[in-house]
């Protein structure tokens, strides 16, 4: 029992290394941190996230995805930036913080897309597609961040790009990202073994 466990251990480093391995070589190319490098879309898909950071500072995460966003848009790159994530309560509601910040960088309104059941990424860039429309979109996160949501773009039949928004230095994320390393296995198996569905799957209609 002890040899078996071991084998199974063994065989599970190996293919979380080698999903990793494949999917950072895979979708590196289409990630840029310079918007003017990047095919310009119809639409953004800006990834939510709080904007407090856990120590009660704001978060780094946040200011770094709305600036990039607001890069973009100004650039000419996206035409729409459709800000997408979780709305669990009154008190957390990150679609209308993200909304709030590009205002204040000069957005206008009207440019601005709203999903508040945007819980995952996989429920993101699904919903991007079906509720929204999307066929073709940039994706505007950390980099670490950016691979799986690209793969998942990618399964989805979507031609996705990604702008990579500036994030704290290592020290202060390397728990984020080591998280990564196993969201990213958990991708690969929502879409080739779970076929998992959005929480909300929504439809065309509903915005």
């Amino acid at each position: 029992m002890g040899l078996l466990a071991l084998v199974v251990v063994v065989l599970a480093v190996i293919a979380t290394t080698l999903t990793n391995l494949v999917m950072i070589r895979r979708y590196s190319a289409q990630i840029s941190t310079i918007p003017e490098n990047i095919p310009a879309m119809p639409m953004a898909l800006v990834l939510g996230t709080s904007n407090w950071s856990l120590n009660g500072e704001p978060s780094v995460h946040f200011q770094g995805r709305i600036q990039a966003a607001a890069r973009l848009y100004h650039a000419g790159k996206a035409q729409r930036l459709l800000l997408s994530g979780a709305n669990p309560s009154i008190h957390y509601n990150e679609p209308q913080r993200m909304r709030e910040a590009l205002l204040a960088q000069g957005v206008p309104d009207e440019a601005l897309l709203l999903d508040y059941a945007g819980r995952r990424t996989l429920d993101s860039v699904r919903r991007a597609r079906d509720v929204f429309g999307a066929q073709r979109l940039i994706i505007v996160s950390q980099p670490y961040h950016l691979y799986r949501a690209l793969f998942l773009a990618d399964a989805d039949g979507l031609t996705a790009y990604g702008l990579a928004a500036s994030g704290p230095a290592l020290q202060q994320r390397w728990r984020t990202e080591w998280r990564e390393v196993f969201a990213r296995v958990l991708a690969v198996l929502d879409i080739y073994l779970l076929d998992t569905k959005p929480h909300f799957p929504g439809n065309a209609a509903e915005h």
